[in-house]
């Protein structure tokens, strides 16, 4: 199901985010943020976006990305 959403690319309503970089954070929470004020949508990370390559996130680093995810969008 997720794959075949990854497949059809970005829209109003998916994003995709190669990785959380202090860099673009700020574009990251502008998205949230716009999301949050229309009908919602989905920000998927480890994507490249112009290629739609599947990256991957460490076992050992997930709950910690999850977490600056959850405090960055609490926190703005």
């Amino acid at each position: 199901m997720i794959l075949n959403e990854i497949k059809k690319g970005e829209n109003k309503n998916l994003e995709f985010k190669e990785k959380l970089s202090s860099r673009n954070k700020k574009s990251f929470l502008k998205t949230v943020v716009a999301f949050a004020n229309d009908l919602g949508g989905n920000v998927i990370f480890v994507i490249k976006d112009g290629t739609k390559e599947i990256g991957g996130v460490p076992d050992k680093e997930l709950v910690h990305l999850m977490d600056r995810i959850n405090n960055m969008v609490r926190d703005r």
